[in-house]
């Protein structure tokens, strides 16, 4: 159930002299606001200085950037001196590619496929490299007059060896080719 309140009211006079306004004691300058910028200039001017402001921070970091990379010219490299190597008594000169067609007890045609391998004086290897084909010749014609079942035995190819060094030695000069060994030695 809901009850109504009362409410006094109260009377209270005011007298007529606090009701006019009297002309000669009203102050014309106090009725009007004080003189001040329109409020938008003021932002104006906030964000012109702080757009100048920010303007030339962004510039004198990309110009310390820029002089900073164009004058940095990286780790200094290490200077190298070449060191002068004596040259080795013996070299080795590797003939590749041999094919050469041996024949059978049956008379069926093989291919032997090897490269070999010159242990020779260090000295001499200019003349020996312009001879190459000379010494090709050479190995072609003592590895093509052997049979076949020659050239199986494991210990035919010892005295193979040794019967390329002694040719070879004839032909270059004595001492030219110190050892022969195979690099291949396919049957097929």
């Amino acid at each position: 159930m809901k009850q109504k309140a009362q409410i006094d009211i109260i009377d209270i006079s005011i007298p007529e002299s606090d009701l006019r306004l009297e002309t000669e004691d009203y102050d014309l300058a106090v009725a009007q606001p004080p003189e001040s910028p329109p409020p938008g200039k003021g932002r104006k001017r906030l964000l012109w200085f702080a757009g100048g402001f920010i303007l030339v921070v962004v510039a004198s970091v990309m110009v310390w950037y820029l002089l900073t990379e164009l004058s940095y010219e990286g780790p200094k490299p290490e200077r190298r001196v070449a060191v002068p190597v004596a040259k080795p008594v013996s070299d080795r000169l590797t003939l590749n590619d041999f094919f050469i067609e041996v024949r059978d007890d049956q008379g069926k045609a093989r291919i032997l496929h090897c490269g070999v391998v010159l242990d020779i004086d260090g000295n001499k290897q200019q003349d020996l490299s312009s001879r190459e084909l000379e010494m090709r010749k050479v190995i072609f014609k003592i590895l093509g007059s052997r049979s076949l079942a020659v050239l199986l035995r494991p210990e035919e190819r010892k005295g193979l060896k040794k019967e390329i060094s002694e040719e070879l030695n004839r032909l270059l000069g004595p001492g030219a080719v110190r050892e022969v060994n195979f690099e291949k030695y396919l049957i097929m």
